[in-house]
């Protein structure tokens, strides 16, 4: 319907079109999903780039999390099971770029206002495993950190493989929107925010 009319479509791809045995991925890197939802991801990837002539946007993301009150993502998951005096395991060999996703909704709407089109890698910059994650956000909020059980990636039961590095190269949005993502710190604050309200 949106080819019928020639509407931009905007597609939110995943970093895991990659194998995540490195960092640098860039837009123009080769495939090399190891998931089914990778390969799903790359299929209509290029069913956009063979199928529409005129323009489309493919955004790929990483570890998007948000910062509402139990909202199931990454950080605030973590912190309903501390709160639930709950042990969570966090891999110390897996890097994530955890990016608000305050950031990635300004980052399509920059897109849509500069009239842009392509293929773009959009992750916070700052990579870190999810075992330190884990620990500074628990130092954050004082909570004992032996809460926080360091393992290996490979330790957890997966039925497929998972990255080691879940993240890639995104300096070319973030040069062509001048893009400044939200500090991490600032998002436990949120978090905090929001809980408090809900007490």
């Amino acid at each position: 319907q949106l080819i019928k009319y020639q509407i931009t479509p905007i597609f939110l791809s995943s970093d895991l079109v990659f194998d995540g045995k490195r960092t640098d991925y860039t837009e123009n890197s080769h495939y090399s999903a190891q998931t089914v939802y990778g390969r799903q991801k790359i299929e209509i990837e290029n069913y956009l780039k063979k199928n529409i002539t005129y323009s489309w946007i493919i955004l790929r993301l990483s570890k998007v999390f948000d910062v509402q009150f139990q909202d199931g993502t990454l950080l605030t998951s973590w912190l309903d099971a501390l709160r639930e005096r709950k042990k969570i395991k966090c891999a110390y060999d897996q890097y994530i770029s955890p990016t608000y996703v305050v950031d990635v909704c300004l980052a399509i709407v920059a897109l849509i206002k500069a009239n842009k089109h392509g293929v773009y890698n959009l992750c916070n910059p700052n990579n870190i495993s999810r075992f330190e994650l884990a620990k500074m956000f628990a130092e954050y909020l004082n909570i004992n950190s032996s809460m926080i059980k360091k393992c290996s990636i490979l330790d957890l039961e997966c039925i497929e493989p998972r990255s080691l590095y879940a993240t890639f190269d995104s300096r070319k949005i973030c040069k062509e929107l001048s893009l400044e993502f939200t500090p991490i710190e600032k998002c436990f604050s949120m978090i905090c925010e929001n809980y408090n309200l809900n007490e």
